[in-house]
């Protein structure tokens, strides 16, 4: 419900970027999730600082708590946009690789240590037209596998 909600903002012009959208979007899950669940039941989600971002190569996190069984599920996602820059090529002294399959690697430690994650793509069509064979409302997700 909060993805579509979202990518009509996106496709209106009230959202204006991928960092918009991911703020925007996290928020959106934690007011849903914090009102209308049990009491038992949080969460908290965000948009990363930059540092965090860097490190494990994704955007956001949610965090969902269950404070009955006193356990909790960190979620992980790097979100991108339906731009045509969305990847690029990164070139050192050892190698050619793209930025994308270097966010790939980063999230194998946070995959390692149990968090959820995928990849979200984000589009600035209305709701209801699909690019492709993405999803037609809200975003495409897919789910990290290393």
């Amino acid at each position: 419900m909060a993805d579509a909600e979202i990518r009509t903002d996106f496709n209106l012009g009230y959202v204006v970027d991928e960092n918009d959208y991911t703020s925007n979007l996290t928020a959106y899950i934690r007011r849903i999730i914090n009102t209308n669940l049990p009491l038992r039941v949080t969460t908290v989600s965000q948009k990363l600082p930059e540092n965090a971002e860097q490190a494990w190569g994704v955007d956001a996190c949610i965090v969902l708590i269950d404070h009955d069984i006193n356990e909790y599920k960190l979620c992980l996602f790097e979100a991108k946009t339906d731009r045509n820059n969305w990847d690029y090529l990164k070139v050192n002294k050892k190698s050619k690789v793209s930025h994308f399959s270097t966010q790939l690697a980063r999230q194998v430690k946070p995959f390692n240590m149990g968090a959820a994650i995928w990849e979200q793509f984000y589009s600035s069509y209305a709701n209801g037209h699909a690019i492709g064979n993405r999803n037609d409302q809200g975003s495409a997700y897919i789910l990290y596998r290393p």
